[in-house]
Order: structure tokens, then C-alpha cells, then sequence
């Protein structure tokens, strides 16, 4: 059935995903805070932060996102994000960036789930449920290449400005992505959210673990995801350190980061078109284990001719979380959306402090070839249980 009044506009979706990842802070925040006099130390603990106010933020205001207006949080989002790169512009001081974090890990938990089930709730709506696949892949796409084209900006940038501007900027743009944001159609109607307020937030958040909980195949893509799928997220963060140990000059970070990015847009691209014959979970499964069989390769082979194949890997974890997001909003017949994609998101993001601590530990022991190994290992051995699970759970 068609809105009555206006029909979800996906371009403007993906003007405002595009925008509120093209940010040049992102290349360079670590060393705009030793530039104002921070340790290593303080670094890793900043960054430490805001991965935990962002745990601690993504469940409320996934509950938030099911029972208010989505549009207005995700404009509210794109603020709270470019308030923290205002405050890192006049900040020299530890607890002000730590400040900054805090309103960015906030802002950060606005969008997280908040996008995805807008979108989907919108195009169902519309009476085009079945695009969703096509359309958020090119939301994820649309992201990524936001991403590589503000990191790729940001050495030019960094030539005409300092790094404190940059910081300034990128406060800019994401001013201007909440003026995109406040374009997007807003799907609940004030009778839907009156609806919603009736239940207690706790009762939105019973709703959504239930509803994980009951359904095999939810339990199973979550889990899976946070597991396996996500690994190529959990690893982003230490690709830069590649260089180190190819005795590469710092101009091949920006190369890595550009094939890393470049691959995982055309896999959220290309996932749509493979929908129709990755129709089973075990197939999508296989297709997993295929990506982590790549990185193994990749490790194995570890000089700079294997780069050729590191994008390989991101692009079959890139197809694959597209599709399996796409089942798990399908499986989805409870109203609080949001708030089942924010525990998703809760599991990555515990996930990645896990994997840091776990790195921290190991890397006076194993080197980051074998870091790579070992992950690409565990992402077989555990696809090859969820093979099992999943046939189990088939019949």
C-alpha cells in the first residue's frame, strides 16, 4: 500500500550515508591528539571510550528508535557526530577529546539500527519490500565510498590545513548530512508511536531478545554474524600496520585502505544480484567460509604481490553480511525493528573489544601474519560448525 502523502525517496538515503562517512578526521584523529600532546597510552585509551559508550549507548537508543520518530534520530545523530569534531578543534586537553568520544559514541548509537530498520519499514511501506536487499547494499556501498574518498582527501587536506581544521571540517559535513537526514520521509505515523509508548522500554527490548531467542534462524544470522562476519571489521583497525612488515612507505596505507574499501563496496553492490541463488542459509554459509579460506591465503602468502587478493576476502564478507542482513529484517514480525539490529550491533562491538584485548595480549607473542592466520582459521573452523547447526535446524 503507497503512503499517502509522499513515497520513500532512497536517493536521499544515500546522499546522507555517503555524507556521514566522508570525513577527513578519520584518517588522522590519532595523530591530531598526539599533535596536542597526548601519549600512546592516551590514545589507546580514548579509543577505549568510545568503543565502551558506545556499548553502552547502541541498547537504549535502539528501544528509542522504536518508539520515536527515526528521521528525527538520525538528524539528532549527525549533530551529536559533529559536535565531538567541533569540540576535538578547540580541545587540547585529555577529558575534552575523551568528551568528544562520548557525544560521538552517542551520536554513533542514534543511526546504529536506526538506519537499517527506517529503510526497510519505508520500503515496506511503499509496497517494495523485496527491494530492500538492492537498496541498502547501495546504502552500504554509498558509505564506503564515502569513506575512502574522505580518508583519500585527507592527505591533500592535510597539505593546505592543519589537522585541527580538518577536525573543523569534518564538524561541517556532518552539519550538513543532518540537513540531509531531515529530508529522508519518516515512516511511523503518531498514531504507530502512541501505539508503541503504550509498552514500557523494557518491554520493547523483551520483544526483541524474545524474538531472537525464538527464532532459530534470527539466533542463528546473529550469532554468525558477530562471529564470523564481521572479522574483516575486527581487522580494519590493524591493516594500516601491514606496511610494517612488508617494509612499505606510509604512502601504501592509503593503497591498502583504498583496496579494502574499494572491494567491500562492489561486494554490497553485488550482493543483491547473488540473492536469488544464495536462497538457503547453508549456501550463505559456504560463501562465508570461501571469504575466510581467502584471508588465509593472503596470510599465508604475506609479501606485497599478495595484495593483489586482499580486497577478495572483504568482498565475499561484505555480499554476505548484506544478505544475511536482509533475511534477519524478513524473519522480523515484532515492531521494535531497532532494537534487534542494536543487539546485533551490541554483540560487534563487544566482539571488537574482545578481539583488541586478545591482539594486546598476543602481540608480544604472534606477529600480525600470524594474528591474520589465526583469525582467517577461526573463521573456517566456526563456519564449519554453524554448517552443521544450520543443517540440524534445516530439517
Amino acid at each position: 500500500m503507497k503512503h499517502p502523502f509522499k513515497t520513500f525517496n532512497e536517493k536521499t538515503f544515500y546522499a546522507y550515508k555517503f555524507m556521514s562517512e566522508c570525513l577527513p578526521i578519520y584518517a588522522f584523529y590519532a595523530l591530531l591528539f598526539m599533535e596536542r600532546g597526548m601519549s600512546l597510552s592516551e590514545v589507546a585509551l580514548l579509543i577505549a571510550i568510545w568503543n565502551g559508550f558506545a556499548l553502552i549507548f547502541e541498547i537504549p537508543t535502539g528501544i528509542l528508535a522504536d518508539r520515536t520518530n527515526r528521521k528525527t534520530l538520525l538528524v539528532v545523530g549527525a549533530l551529536l557526530k559533529g559536535s565531538c569534531f567541533i569540540i576535538w578543534y578547540f580541545s587540547h586537553d585529555f577529558w575534552l577529546f575523551a568528551l568528544g568520544f562520548v557525544v560521538w559514541a552517542l551520536g554513533g548509537a542514534f543511526a546504529s539500527g536506526t538506519e537499517e530498520s527506517l529503510l526497510f519499514d519505508s520500503l515496506k511501506r511503499d509496497g517494495r519490500e523485496e527491494e530492500f536487499t538492492a537498496v541498502y547494499g547501495k546504502v552500504e556501498a554509498f558509505g564506503i565510498v564515502g569513506a575512502l574518498i574522505g580518508i583519500v582527501s585527507s592527505g591533500a587536506l592535510a597539505m593546505l590545513m592543519s589537522l585541527g581544521t580538518i577536525a573543523l571540517l569534518s564538524g561541517v559535513i556532518s552539519i550538513v548530512d543532518a540537513c540531509l537526514a531531515m529530508n529522508i520521509r519518516g515512516v511511523q505515523t503518531k498514531r504507530e508511536m502512541n501505539a508503541e509508548k503504550k509498552e514500557s522500554m523494557l518491554d520493547t527490548l523483551r520483544s526483541a531478545i524474545g524474538f531472537i531467542k525464538n527464532s532459530k534462524v534470527a539466533l542463528i544470522i546473529v550469532t554468525f554474524v558477530v562471529l564470523v562476519v564481521t572479522i574483516g571489521g575486527y581487522l580494519d583497525e590493524f591493516d594500516a600496520l601491514i606496511i610494517a612488515d612488508f617494509e612499505l612507505d606510509l604512502f601504501w596505507v592509503t593503497i591498502i585502505f583504498t583496496i579494502r574499501f574499494a572491494f567491500m563496496a562492489l561486494g554490497d553492490v553485488v550482493a543483491p544480484k547473488l540473492e536469488k541463488r544464495l536462497t538457503s542459509l547453508k549456501s550463505i554459509i559456504l560463501l562465508t567460509a570461501l571469504g575466510c579460506l581467502l584471508l588465509g591465503v593472503f596470510a599465508i602468502l604475506w609479501h606485497p604481490f599478495a595484495l593483489a587478493i586482499f580486497g577478495l576476502p572483504f568482498f565475499v564478507l561484505s555480499v554476505v553480511n548484506v544478505l544475511l542482513v536482509s533475511r534477519l529484517n524478513r524473519e522480523m514480525t515484532v515492531v521494535a525493528r531497532a532494537t534487534v539490529l542494536s543487539l546485533l550491533r551490541v554483540g560487534q562491538n563487544f566482539g571488537m573489544i574482545v578481539f583488541a584485548l586478545a591482539y594486546g595480549c598476543l602481540s608480544g607473542i604472534v606477529g600480525l601474519q600470524q594474528t591474520y592466520l589465526i583469525v582467517a582459521l577461526f573463521g573456517v573452523v566456526t563456519t564449519g560448525v554453524f554448517m552443521v547447526i544450520g543443517r540440524k535446524v534445516a530439517r
